[in-house]
């Protein structure tokens, strides 16, 4: 568009401009291959503004991929707006990412280049061998050299050494699968971060440096989890979610157990948890389909001091038969044994003020008094009610 004044006038002009390469090129090529895998790749050619004439073909890669293109044809001949059509074929030789440049060249000088991007896989999923050696006292040696990884593809591989006294726990190699967890879903997130809270107590039985990045993701965890939550305190896979009464147990698990490690865990959203699990509970009455998931969320009421006695009695006295499984009972046995453990008996010395009561906790219905607290109101834990009194009758 063009614009044009004078003392007298205005004017403009509009048309079209045409913006392509002189020489379009367009590629077919799969999204990914696996080593030794024989694919092909179709380039559509249109000669749209170039000059006419034989154009020299060039392929060069360049990346941790390999590849074998076989027979390239040198040269392609175009006329004016003329099309043609090129296969390559190619052998996956070596995994990594690359990408692939296809090179059009003109005697004139005009060249034109498409780049495209082909990354290589292994053929089967990452494969761990353990091995467990005894190293004898007083000169006992290991010899760690490339024979290990003779029956292996080197692209990718490792060697984990870990020397322990303790043989049934490989530290390394198991915060390493932890790591190889493909997604990043609320679910994967938590059962990656969930033993990392009790990395410490196996590091320090086993005689290992505690590793100071554990906590960091640990915290990084409980952040992206709590981003998955709803306002009423459910949780999603992808994101804000609500309707799996498992999934929210299993996370509100995670929650309830990195607070008790002294791990930052936000007070609403640990309080909108707990609040969601207590309102699922209270309409959820199917046993036969969900009594994992009940059993499941009394577990966790009741490790957080929050579950309903009145519902862990009912379902093990009526309905115990009908909770299949076996953790399902174990979880319901665990609720029993939290909630016995808050009949503890009241302490003598207030909370608060720190004063010492008047009297001993009372056997019998007498009524006693509670020193105040000087600093707030009484606590309900230190009012006693009065002996009730017994309704005079008068016959008629």
């Amino acid at each position: 568009m063009a614009v044009a004044w004078s003392k007298r006038g205005v004017g403009e002009a509009t048309t079209d401009v045409i913006i392509r390469d002189p020489i379009v090129i367009t590629a077919g090529q799969p999204r990914f291959m696996a080593t030794g895998d024989r694919a092909t790749v179709r380039l559509d050619i249109h000669n749209a503004d170039g000059p006419a004439g034989d154009y020299a073909v060039a392929v060069r890669t360049d990346g941790m991929a390999g590849f074998d293109f076989g027979d390239v044809p040198q040269s392609v001949a175009l006329g004016d707006n003329a099309r043609a059509t090129l296969t390559l074929p190619v052998t996956a030789t070596a995994t990594g990412d690359a990408t692939v440049t296809v090179s059009l060249t003109h005697a004139d000088g005009v060249e034109v280049d498409r780049t495209l991007f082909l990354p290589v896989r292994q053929p089967a999923m990452p494969v761990t061998n353990r091995q467990v050696i005894s190293l004898q006292a007083n000169g006992g040696s290991l010899r760690v050299d490339g024979e290990l990884l003779a029956d292996s593809l080197l692209d990718g591989a490792s060697v984990s050494v870990g020397v322990s006294p303790a043989s049934a726990f490989d530290l390394p190699s198991l915060l390493m699968t932890l790591d190889r967890y493909p997604h990043g879903c609320a679910e994967q997130t938590v059962s990656r971060a969930l033993p990392l809270l009790y990395v410490g107590e196996l590091s320090s039985a086993t005689g290992l440096e505690n590793d100071p990045g554990l906590r960091e993701r640990v915290q990084k965890a409980i952040a992206r989890v709590m981003t998955f939550q709803t306002s009423t305190g459910s949780f999603g896979l992808w994101g804000p979610g609500y309707g799996d009464l498992w999934l929210d147990a299993y996370i509100t698990d995670f929650l309830t157990r990195a607070r008790e490690a002294d791990f930052g865990v936000p007070v609403q959203g640990m309080t909108n948890a707990l609040s969601n699990l207590q309102n699922q509970l209270s309409y959820t009455t199917d046993v036969s389909e969900r009594g994992t998931e009940i059993a499941y969320a009394l577990y966790v009421l009741a490790r957080n001091r929050k579950a309903p006695i009145g519902d862990l009695r009912y379902y093990a006295d009526t309905r115990l038969e009908e909770f299949t499984s076996p953790m399902a009972r174990a979880q319901l046995a665990r609720h029993s044994r939290f909630m016995a453990t808050t009949s503890a008996p009241i302490p003598s010395l207030h909370p608060r003020c720190g004063a010492r009561r008047a009297t001993p906790l009372p056997t019998s219905t007498a009524p006693t008094t509670a020193p105040r607290c000087a600093t707030a109101r009484r606590c309900w834990r230190w009012r006693q009610k009065p002996a009730p009194r017994l309704a005079r009758f008068r016959p008629w």
